[in-house]
């Protein structure tokens, strides 16, 4: 039996961080709010493994033996100063291990004498859990709205998704969560180019081979749209932040994949004794995806009726999130054919075209209830 944390946050980048986790674990018993963590620790019985940013958890005094005992941490992430004090601290101190997900949380937790490695981010893993056969329809993605021109100009397909705009309609049914973050994980995966400044974007991409854009910071700021630029220490080779040719960037990767399986996995491995193993989960159509990762979670918990109902519930939301970036004169083909079996078979009829961002021309837009 193991324990999961998951993150009920608005940025879908969290969803994928535990989705890579749970594809490795099975029997999972207990799934508890991230960003609750002291709260519910009294609910927890099982080991699991504390992954991600420790971003809204602003309690400072609890149980942090019970915490350490079971749920040590791997690929975290820390900026509020609160999560190196009192019970956050001891909790550090006395943990079998830890891995950080970046240079700069090892280097603070080195600098308190407590030992950390840094294991990178599972996200970069993606591409090992998921398998998907190449997309033939030639599109990028850009999830910043100051990049949508030059995205457009550079070819002719070209779709906008903001990751952190999670419907709260979904915000905590994890189930319809996961088929959104599944969505969103194909879309990724069958790109050419994903242009982002979200790391949780350029991560999965960059595991899937796709060509990932993370533009320059040159100084002028010290944050990323969702957090602090401390969160890419250790990864500016592997996004190209240094303008490195595509070659170094791919020695870069596979350098940063070793790393993670050699530590990550291996840490992972020897504290749950046992992962799912081998059985990738196949990607090319998102409801196979989304069968056998709710099957992992949740076992048989789950009905039939809530299982496909919260399906459609995620891939509605995701769809009416999605906005093509040019002109499909109402021509259904004209769209991947995986995105065009999910506008077909889960739309309602009543559907209408999301609300264009500012300084688009909604001309070049799809209307989909025309089709």
């Amino acid at each position: 039996m193991s324990t999961i944390f998951y993150a009920f946050t608005r940025n879908v980048g969290d969803d994928l961080q535990s989705i890579a986790l749970i594809s490795l674990l099975k029997n999972i018993e207990t799934i508890v709010s991230r960003d609750h963590i002291p709260e519910a620790l009294a609910g927890i019985n099982s080991r699991g493994i504390l992954s991600g940013w420790l971003s809204y958890n602003v309690t400072s005094e609890f149980d942090h033996s019970r915490l350490a005992r079971l749920c040590p941490p791997l690929s975290i992430h820390i900026e509020n100063p609160i999560h190196v004090q009192k019970s956050w601290l001891e909790y550090l101190r006395i943990s079998p291990f830890i891995v950080a997900r970046d240079l700069y949380t090892r280097e603070l937790i080195n600098g308190l004498g407590i030992d950390a490695e840094f294991g990178g981010c599972p996200t970069l893993l993606l591409s090992n859990f998921f398998l998907t056969t190449p997309c033939s329809f030639d599109y990028q993605v850009c999830t910043e709205l100051h990049y949508i021109e030059t995205a457009k100009q550079d070819m002719k397909h070209c779709f906008y998704f903001n990751p952190c705009n999670v419907p709260r309609s979904i915000s905590y049914s994890l189930p319809a969560r996961m088929a959104y973050a599944l969505c969103w994980l194909k879309l990724i995966a069958g790109a050419s180019t994903v242009i982002t400044d979200r790391i949780h974007a350029a991560f999965p991409a960059i595991s899937f081979g796709v060509k990932t854009i993370f533009p320059h910071h040159k100084g002028e700021v010290n944050h990323l749209p969702t957090g602090g630029i401390s969160r890419i220490s250790g990864y500016g080779h592997l996004l190209g932040l240094g303008g490195i040719d595509a070659a170094s960037r791919i020695d870069a990767c596979n350098s940063v994949i070793e790393m993670l399986t050699e530590t990550t996995l291996n840490r992972l491995y020897s504290w749950m004794g046992v992962l799912a193993g081998a059985s990738s989960i196949s990607l090319n159509t998102v409801w196979e995806a989304y069968q056998v990762l709710s099957a992992r979670t949740f076992g048989d918990q789950l009905a039939d009726d809530l299982l496909k109902s919260s399906y459609s519930k995620g891939v509605e939301c995701f769809l009416n999130q999605l906005t093509p970036l040019y002109r499909l004169n109402n021509r259904i083909d004209a769209i991947p054919g995986w995105l065009r079996d999910l506008y077909l078979s889960e739309m309602p009829i009543n559907y209408i075209c999301p609300k264009s961002p500012e300084g688009f021309d909604r001309d070049a837009m799809i209307l989909k209830s025309n089709w």
